[in-house]
C-alpha cells in the first residue's frame, strides 16, 4: 500500500451503502471494510485497529448504539479520524460531536467524492 493508500471502516447497517462505500474505496486505491453494527466494529477493532478512518452511522441497531461507538472509538482508538455520516444532525449536535473529536459530518445522502475528499 503507498502512502496515499488508507484503511477505511465502514459501520452502517445499510448493506447497500457499505458495499458501495467499499467499492468505491477499493476502486481509488484504499481499503475498505465493512461492520453492520457498533458490536461488530468493536469486536472487530479489537482484532485489527490499524485503521486511518471510521465512517460511522449515528443510527444503528445492536447494544452499541451510534453514538456509544462514537465515545468507544474516541476512548480506545484515538489514531482513527471518526467521520460522522447519518441521516438528520442539527447544528447544535454536529458541533458537540465536532468539538468531542469527530473528524467530520456528512449527512446522508453524500457523494462519494465528500468521503473521498476528507481522506486525501
Amino acid at each position: 500500500m503507498d502512502e496515499t493508500s488508507r484503511r477505511i471502516l465502514i459501520i452502517d447497517d445499510e448493506k447497500m451503502i457499505r458495499d458501495v462505500v467499499v467499492r468505491i474505496m477499493d476502486m481509488k486505491g484504499h481499503t475498505a471494510v465493512e461492520s453492520e453494527s457498533g458490536d461488530d466494529a468493536i469486536e472487530l477493532l479489537k482484532e485489527d485497529h490499524d485503521f486511518d478512518y471510521a465512517i460511522l452511522d449515528l443510527s444503528m441497531p445492536g447494544e452499541i448504539s451510534g453514538p456509544q461507538t462514537f465515545d468507544l472509538l474516541l476512548e480506545n482508538y484515538p489514531d482513527i479520524k471518526v467521520i460522522i455520516s447519518t441521516g438528520y444532525i442539527d447544528q447544535d449536535d454536529s458541533k458537540a460531536y465536532t468539538e468531542r473529536g469527530a473528524y467530520a459530518i456528512l449527512e446522508k445522502p453524500y457523494k462519494i467524492d465528500d468521503i473521498l475528499s476528507l481522506i486525501q
